[in-house]
């Protein structure tokens, strides 16, 4: 090939950074190629997290069109920071191929001759995992919750002394304040401990209950208003993790003391409320009627025994024909036609009592959410999961992309595979969706990168088993020089691993030990059970123990190579395979295969270079089971994990 290919630049003008459906402007008229193009994708080699890809070029900006603010620019007022951006090349003998899709940063503009006639924009764009790198995500739970658009949400995991509860819907609803009956109950905000995969604290409510004297009752809540209230035409859906420590007294037949109460929503006049009684001999939820003046409770006791003296899932939903249902960490434990339901839209939310102040709570309370409309199972099911283990059991990729619905990437900008590492819980809070993504990725181990079409992709660790190379060069193809080296730095022989909320396991490569002295890591390893972690870490102590001769880099001259073999290169992928064959007699092999793991590409009216990065392949052919051809035990080598 002697001339550039046809290279399309092309942005998103009328679209938000989220938009699914695009509209694509073309302005590769105002390219300044001789400025140079240049793409960086991937990373190194195949340790560690792989980085956002990067694309800067530069515009020709004479007619002011891409200044920012410029209401005589035809993209006005479009031309701001994060527009999608992609480049594409026509590949010889047609068909396109993707070599960046991402967002502007910005497009910051500058005068390079000195005058005031010729202006640029130096356009610098990255993918979207510099994005979610923006992006904080909370708790499991948390996410889960806020997935599904609560009305209101009030996680109670404030500090130790604060005063009041904030809602984090995107609502924004008042927040919820003290209140008390009597003197001596206790409300105290980081007090308590909520769900095991939620690091933050709870609100714990300790109430003074007398079963002879209702002078001595003490307790404390939270109440407040909504700004925005629940409608309930499509009924309504509750959910809380809640602790009930059982208090002195609480024997025998049932009391009102006895009973506790965990949320009220109040309409005009009366309520729903949901309560819990720990009194012999039948431990129950109680669905807590709306009340009349003269009898305060009807009390409706599960079908089956619940006990609530550990965190856990409770959620509450009232259909439009008045049917409650009541789940305990996704199970349904009573359904009954409420006798009486509160005028809507419910505006008061109490949390440990209800109006009449004859109870209150012992216990701690933790990711109250209330939502429009009746809830699924599934829904209901996968806020118990979140509550009682992080969804341990998921594969990596799996876990990965629930991460990306979290954040509402759409399932057509994704290309995941479904990974062999069985995660168990990774408490996320605190972190950025592309640091957890990176971790998953490189637990696994894999690599969590963003594509030529902008899709994040995840490749689980068996990719590089049983596959065939997607392109074969030989070493005359290849441009410049050609190094081998073995890299000492790269072996590891000695790795203690940890997992969260299990064990810490070590494993050591004692022959690799002596050989070539101690080469010590740490590392944390979302698996799901203490043997899994134990698998994995001598997986990992045997896989670089010894170091491995290696090409780092191959340079390809688009330019000087035929017209079918750069229709190839531009067909690679992160994560294909490589050879080159008829290496020079001093080589310590004559055909090397190699892991594409990333590239850097410069175009520019001379030049157009692809330079490789690269790690060796394994192309032993390993036993697949239910596979047609890798299936017979006996023909192919056993994998190592």
């Amino acid at each position: 090939m002697t001339s550039l290919p046809v290279l399309t630049v092309e942005v998103a003008w009328p679209n938000q950074p989220g938009d699914t459906t695009l509209t694509w402007t073309d302005i590769t008229a105002y390219v300044d190629l001789p400025g140079g193009i240049a793409v960086t994708a991937g990373r190194a080699d195949e340790l560690g997290v792989v980085p956002p890809s990067r694309l800067n070029m530069r515009l020709d900006n004479t007619d002011g069109r891409f200044t920012p603010g410029n209401a005589s620019s035809p993209y006005y007022p479009h031309v701001v920071a994060r527009k999608r951006i992609r480049l594409t090349a026509t590949k010889p003998g047609g068909g396109t191929s993707y070599r960046f899709t991402g967002f502007v940063r910005d497009w910051p503009v500058r005068w390079p001759t000195g005058g005031q006639e010729y202006a640029v924009v130096e356009v610098s764009a990255f993918d979207r995992l510099e994005m979610l790198g923006c992006e904080d995500v909370r708790s499991p739970l948390s996410e889960e919750l806020l997935r599904d658009d609560p009305v209101c949400y009030y996680p109670l995991t404030e500090p130790t002394g604060s005063t009041s509860a904030g809602d984090i819907s995107p609502n924004r609803q008042p927040a919820l304040s003290t209140l008390a009956f009597g003197s001596g109950a206790e409300l105290s905000f980081g007090a308590g401990t909520g769900p095991a995969t939620d690091s933050s604290p709870a609100t714990m409510f300790r109430r003074i209950a007398s079963e002879s004297d209702y002078q001595t009752f003490a307790a404390q809540w939270l109440a407040g208003s909504l700004a925005t209230p629940i409608v309930g035409t499509s009924g309504y859906t509750v959910h809380v993790a809640v602790r009930v420590e059982p208090t002195v007294g609480e024997t025998g037949a049932p009391t009102p003391f006895q009973r506790h109460v965990i949320w009220s929503l109040m309409g005009a006049g009366t309520m729903n409320a949901l309560g819990y009684s720990a009194a012999t001999p039948c431990t129950a939820m109680a669905e807590l009627d709306p009340v009349n003046p003269l009898y305060p409770y009807t009390s409706r006791g599960a079908s089956s025994p619940v006990t609530l003296t550990a965190t856990r899932s409770v959620v509450f939903t009232l259909d439009p024909s008045l049917i409650g249902r009541t789940y305990v960490d996704g199970v349904l434990v009573r359904q009954d036609i409420a006798a009486y339901v509160s005028p809507y839209p419910l505006r008061s939310v109490w949390l440990g009592q209800e109006p009449y102040r004859t109870d209150g709570l012992t216990g701690t309370l933790s990711h109250f959410a209330v939502f429009e409309g009746v809830a699924s199972t599934d829904r209901i099911q996968a806020w118990a999961d979140a509550t009682a283990d992080g969804f341990a059991g998921e594969r990596s990729g799996e876990r990965i992309g629930r991460v990306l619905d979290w954040v509402g990437v759409p399932t057509g900008e994704r290309n995941l595979e479904a990974g062999d590492l069985i995660v168990g819980h990774t408490d996320t809070a605190g972190s950025t969706v592309a640091a957890v993504l990176g971790m998953l990725g490189d637990a696994e181990p894999g690599r969590v990168f963003c594509d030529g079409q902008g899709r994040v992709s995840f490749h689980a660790r068996r990719r590089g088993l049983n596959r065939d190379a997607a392109l074969a060069l030989t070493a005359d193809d290849v441009a410049g020089d050609i190094e081998w080296d073995g890299d000492p730095d790269r072996i590891v022989n000695d790795v203690t691993a940890s997992r969260p909320l299990g064990a810490t396991v070590r494993a050591v490569d004692q022959a690799s030990k002596d050989a070539y002295g101690t080469y010590a890591t740490s590392v944390t390893v979302p698996a799901e059970t203490d043997d899994l972690l134990g698998y994995h870490v001598d997986w990992l102590a045997r896989r670089s123990s010894t170091p491995e001769q290696r090409i780092r880099t191959v340079t390809l001259d688009l330019l000087t190579l035929p017209d079918a073999t750069v229709a190839s290169i531009l067909d690679l992928q992160i994560g294909d395979i490589l050879t080159i064959s008829g290496m020079p007699s001093q080589s310590p092999q004559s055909t090397v295969a190699m892991t594409i793991e990333g590239w850097t590409e410069t175009i520019s009216p001379a030049e157009w270079t692809i330079v490789l990065n690269t790690s060796p392949a394994d192309m032993t052919r390993y036993v697949e089971l239910d596979d047609a051809t890798y299936g017979v035990i006996g023909s192919y080598v056993l994998a190592d994990y």
